[in-house]
């Protein structure tokens, strides 16, 4: 169990990453082979022949992220790879395919297993705790936060789709401290990933890096900035 945070009085939010800070999965590529693999056998059954490594391309695909068509942005990804394909679906199909793909990751996450403890910790020392992920299909968000019951902890759950921002732009970090209503100084924001940490400095926050996996050093680290390895080690580093 994490100790009490120290000096809470100069703190009054942490906001959180979400995969591969508060959830810990499998290798990234391990991922895309599987969500290539369910992605192929779905088209396949809808009469579209088109291989793994083929269909693997769809993540890499650019997509007009302006449009307002009732798509998500990973189902606007998937029509938009469907479409230079000459592959002509129904929407409802389209939707299909990303459920499909996006549940596929699903048993490869799980919580990390001290986040509920670091979370409640800290709201029992007044701190307020926000969620800011970068993640283009938010039904499935929701989903993981009901699931591992993080949902009715968090005070804020800002996820990149909804606001129309991804990290590290300012926009994603500052609609976040407008929801938990604190100034940036004031707020300190734990991610996996140097868009985590970089976004989070540029608009005048702390930053933890956190490295679960000891995969982090890939993604580069920002000088200065220490790293954790499990979420407990947050109540050490509190203030920076």
């Amino acid at each position: 169990m994490p100790r009490p945070v120290k000096n809470k009085k100069e703190l009054r939010a942490v906001t959180f990453d979400l995969y591969n800070t508060l959830l810990i999965g499998g290798p990234a590529d391990n991922d895309t082979d599987i969500s290539a693999q369910v992605f192929s056998n779905a088209l396949h059954l809808d009469g579209m022949e088109m291989d793994e490594d083929s269909a693997a391309e769809m993540f890499a695909t650019q997509f007009d992220r302006s449009k307002k068509d009732g798509f998500t942005y990973f189902e606007r990804r998937i029509a938009t790879f469907l479409d230079s394909h000459d592959f002509q679906v129904p929407d409802t199909s389209i939707q299909q395919y990303a459920q499909a793909i996006i549940q596929s990751w699903g048993p490869r996450w799980t919580l990390a297993d001290d986040a509920i403890d670091v979370i409640s910790v800290l709201k029992q020392n007044g701190i307020a705790v926000g969620l800011v992920t970068n993640f283009d299909h938010y039904p499935y968000v929701r989903e993981l936060l009901t699931k591992w019951e993080l949902d009715s902890l968090l005070d804020a759950i800002v996820i990149s789709f909804e606001v129309r921002s991804d990290k590290p732009a300012p926009e994603i970090f500052l609609h976040a401290l407008s929801s938990l209503r604190v100034a940036p100084e004031e707020a300190l924001h734990v991610g996996d990933d140097i868009v985590d940490v970089e976004g989070a400095l540029d608009v005048g926050m702390q930053a933890l890096q956190i490295d679960h996996t000891g995969a982090v050093g890939s993604k580069g680290h920002v000088v200065g900035v220490p790293v954790i390895r499990t979420l407990s080690e947050l109540t050490e580093h509190i203030l920076l």
